[in-house]
């Protein structure tokens, strides 16, 4: 014979006449312990009515006197352990909700309608397929319509196969179909199979012309009342086109009504201006009745020379003044290629060996008596371990081009620089 089932791992504690009894160390819920098994501790018995928790039992009053971390017996002994008892219950649950008011009973896509014999009044039935739903009135099943949301496909397309809800697009409409039989081919606006659910509105009327643009009055001019009518401007004011014409006497035609005003012309400031004196930086002297000032810019050699404190300096003698730079580049080779990352008046670099660069000047110096400074960049806080020179040798440093070289840490070979700056000071 097989002896009963029973689970008696950790302790329990209850009190006298209690209806929970709490375990320590327990694991109770890997179906050690369900509703209708029996609790054992020491000689008194009981039904266990209900697992509250992981550690906590529901029980009857407790008539066994208090117990506190006291052994215990499981006898698992449910009917809910064996075939058909949780089945039962799950049976009973769902006998519940289907005789719940407003439930559905599904339509077999098949079907034309629902099964006699189903659902109870109150309840409806729905085929999801093609969105059709009944209610149960007096026993009988009354179809409703059809309650299936939009699906909006787009452009009407003859070669697609639409069914009750598609909705699609035709000259600026949109339609949904309404068949209960899919379908192809068939053209809005075919009532049998769509319905129209927006219309494209008519057309608006065309909206006022643009402008022309306002222009100073002419004479012997043809102008137009439009639209877009002629708008110009005179003494001024702004004036718009009331009649087409070819101006005359802009006075005579004002006062024939051929313009409208649009804007006056404000009054004119009062005041009295006697002379007017150059400064510094212009030239021209004073003026009291009439004359022209101008600005007294410096030239190339007040930019040399550098003595004049009353002269304004444009971009275009800016570069002549000594401390400014002539020319510098930003250069570096690619292994196969020089690469200008960037420049001023330099037209070329060229590359004989290794380490070895001539710059070409856009614009050269009046002499080869200028300063050149060249230094390397580093990667980081790496050094590059290249030395910059410029050669002191006849021909390597020319008014139009400049050598510069660079050279390992031991001086003893010329390398190519990862990057290098070059910068030109001197007289042009």
């Amino acid at each position: 014979m097989t002896a009963l089932a029973s689970y008696s791992t950790g302790t329990v504690s209850v009190s006298a006449g209690g209806t929970i009894v709490s375990g320590a160390g327990v694991i109770w819920s890997d179906g050690s312990a369900k509703p209708g098994d029996i609790l054992q501790i020491g000689n008194f018995q009981t039904l266990i009515s209900d697992l509250v928790d992981t550690d906590e039992l529901e029980i009857p009053p407790w008539g066994g006197g208090a117990q506190t971390a006291a052994a215990y017996k499981i006898w698992q002994v449910s009917p809910r352990r064996f075939a058909g008892g949780d089945a039962m219950a799950a049976v009973h649950k769902l006998v519940t909700a289907l005789n719940t008011s407003g439930y559905f009973v599904f339509v077999d896509v098949d079907a034309t309608e629902p099964d006699p014999s189903l659902g109870d009044d109150g309840q409806y039935a729905l085929q999801p397929t093609t969105g059709k739903m009944w209610a149960k009135l007096a026993g009988v099943w009354t179809y409703l319509g059809i309650y299936k949301g939009f699906n909006f496909t787009g452009a009407y397309n003859g070669s697609t196969t639409y069914a009750i809800g598609d909705v699609m697009t035709d000259a600026g409409s949109s339609y949904v179909w309404i068949n209960a039989t899919p379908g192809s081919g068939h053209a809005a606006p075919n009532t049998t199979y769509w319905q129209l659910l927006a219309s494209k509105g008519d057309q608006g009327g065309t909206g006022p012309a643009s402008l022309l643009p306002v222009a100073a009055w002419v004479t012997a001019t043809a102008y137009v009342v439009g639209p877009p009518a002629s708008y110009v401007t005179s003494g001024g004011s702004s004036y718009m086109c009331l009649v087409a014409h070819t101006s005359g006497t802009f006075a005579t035609d004002l006062a024939a009504g051929k313009w409208g005003l649009v804007a006056q012309k404000g009054a004119d400031g009062s005041g009295t201006v006697n002379s007017v004196t150059g400064g510094t930086g212009l030239t021209g002297g004073a003026i009291t009745t009439s004359g022209t000032l101008a600005v007294d810019y410096a030239s190339k050699s007040d930019q040399q020379t550098a003595t004049s404190t009353a002269k304004s300096v444009n971009p275009g003698h800016q570069q002549d003044h000594d401390s400014a730079a002539k020319a510098w580049a930003v250069f570096h080779w690619s292994g196969s290629a020089i690469v200008i990352d960037a420049s001023y008046n330099i037209s070329s670099i060229t590359r004989t060996a290794a380490g070895i660069y001539t710059v070409n000047f856009t614009t050269a110096f009046a002499t080869a008596n200028y300063c050149c400074q060249v230094n390397t960049e580093i990667a980081g806080n790496t050094a590059d371990g290249v030395f910059p020179i410029v050669p002191f040798s006849a021909g390597l440093r020319a008014a139009g081009s400049c050598q510069v070289r660079f050279l390992n840490q031991a001086m003893s070979a010329a390398v190519d620089p990862g990057a290098a700056h070059a910068v030109f000071y001197g007289r042009q």
